[in-house]
C-alpha cells in the first residue's frame, strides 16, 4: 500500500478543524510553506501524525493508511471481562463466585488494563518530548 501524503494533511485538517494547509502548518509549528512541500514532494510528517494520533485519539493505521480500527467503551470492555469471567466459572476453571466477587474482579482487571493504557500514552507524550 502506497502511502499519500496528501491524503494524510487531509485527515490532519480535518482533526484538527483547519480549512487550509497554513494553518495545519501553525499548528506544528511549522513555516508557511511547509505541509505544501510535503505535499509536492509526497513526503509524511511523521512526528507529526504520531503527535495527532495522540493527541485526537486516532490510530496511526488510520490516519496513515486509512484502515480503520476499532475502539472499544469502557463498559464495553468491562463487560466482556464479566463474559470471560462469567465463562470460566461456568467451564469450572474458576471456582463458583457470587455476582458481587465477578464485578469487582472485573473492575479491578479493567483498571489494570487502565493503567497500561496510560502507561502507553504516557510513553508516547515522553518520546514526543525528547524528539
Amino acid at each position: 500500500m502506497e502511502l499519500n501524503s496528501s491524503e494524510v494533511f487531509e485527515k490532519l485538517k480535518d482533526l484538527y478543524g483547519c480549512k487550509t494547509l497554513k494553518e495545519i502548518c501553525d499548528i506544528f509549528g511549522k513555516n508557511k510553506a511547509w505541509a505544501g512541500q510535503m505535499i509536492k514532494n509526497n513526503s509524511l510528517p511523521y512526528p507529526q501524525c504520531v503527535q495527532a494520533a495522540a493527541e485526537k485519539g486516532v490510530s496511526l493505521d488510520w490516519l496513515l493508511f486509512g484502515k480503520d480500527s476499532y475502539t472499544l467503551s469502557k463498559s464495553a470492555v468491562l463487560s466482556e471481562i464479566q463474559d470471560g469471567i462469567y465463562e470460566s466459572v461456568e467451564l469450572g476453571i474458576l471456582d463458583e463466585i457470587s455476582t458481587e466477587q465477578l464485578k469487582a474482579t472485573s473492575a479491578l482487571i479493567l483498571k489494570k488494563l487502565e493503567n497500561i493504557t496510560q502507561i502507553s500514552a504516557e510513553q508516547i507524550k515522553n518520546e514526543k518530548a525528547v524528539s
